[in-house]
């Protein structure tokens, strides 16, 4: 990989450290048969693109583009699920989703912290080179700048992967695993950590600089925070969580859809207290 390719492609999460989301929930499923993108807000479309899809109508969310421009990056991006300032909900946590990557692109996972600006980019790059490996990797932009980064050459194809990411304080790791024979590698990267609320999404973008066609299919999106019935994020699941959830569900809060399926009602309340019991 050249110098300008490396640079483009580790543009990503410092742009993205500026980008707010729409959605709420405190943990999110999404196998996108809905052929909607209502629940999921607009995407985010960055650089110099003269056509794009984003559509979810097939029981797969499909993300693509054409970009023109070969100094900036050409990308989108679709938050998916938020969390609010006060509440530390993806302070730590973990997210995974099945990709399909198209030739010249990277996509993957991106999770966004309100305070510092900070947008930490989970992901793979797929070459178009029979002669070159491709990647996977993470990177941590903050404010508009890149302060972090660990990238490594994959011993399969990142055409059809597993992506499986976590990231806990300031420790961070990265799971690919190839969908047809099952191999693995990791990734890992100390950086800063994640305060106050943030969001969660997916993205795809322009890997190559001579490729300006880009695209990604995604399926079996998850999230959850690291402790999902520790509502106040004090380290302790116990009586003032409780209480916090019954405050919740009898305003209709959106945090209260405690299973992330965009309704709040009794299935929310028992998915609580079974957490709540097996606690962290």
């Amino acid at each position: 990989m050249t110098k300008n390719q490396t640079a483009k492609m580790l543009t990503l999460s410092v742009v993205l450290a500026g980008v707010a989301g729409t959605a709420s929930a405190q943990r999110f499923s999404d196998n996108f048969n809905s052929g909607s993108l209502d629940a999921w807000g607009a995407p985010n479309l960055f650089g110099e693109i003269t056509s794009h899809l984003v559509s979810a109508a097939t029981g797969e969310l499909r993300m693509e583009g054409v970009g023109i421009s070969t100094v900036r990056p050409d990308f989108i991006y679709l938050p998916l699920a938020a969390s609010v300032a006060d509440i530390h909900l993806y302070q730590n946590g973990s997210a995974s989703v099945d990709l399909d990557l198209d030739g010249g692109s990277q996509g993957g996972i991106v999770a966004r912290g309100d305070y510092p600006r900070a947008a930490v980019e989970f992901g793979v790059l797929n070459r178009a080179n029979p002669l070159s490996n491709d990647r996977l990797f993470i990177n941590i932009g903050i404010n508009g700048v890149l302060v972090a980064g660990n990238i490594i050459d994959l011993n399969f194809e990142a055409s059809s992967v597993r992506l499986d990411a976590s990231w806990n304080g300031a420790e961070y790791k990265l799971t690919a695993t190839d969908r047809l024979t099952l191999e693995s590698m990791s990734v890992g990267l100390t950086g800063p950590s994640f305060t106050g609320g943030g969001e969660v999404g997916l993205a795809v973008a322009r890997s190559v600089i001579n490729v300006f066609d880009f695209g990604a299919t995604f399926d079996n999106f998850e999230i959850s925070p690291a402790c999902p019935p520790d509502l106040n994020n004090d380290g302790v699941v116990d009586a003032d969580d409780f209480f916090l959830f019954l405050n919740l569900f009898s305003q209709g809060d959106p945090r209260a859809d405690f299973n992330g399926d965009g309704v709040i009602d009794a299935d929310d309340f028992f998915a609580f207290l079974s957490d709540f019991a097996a606690g962290c």
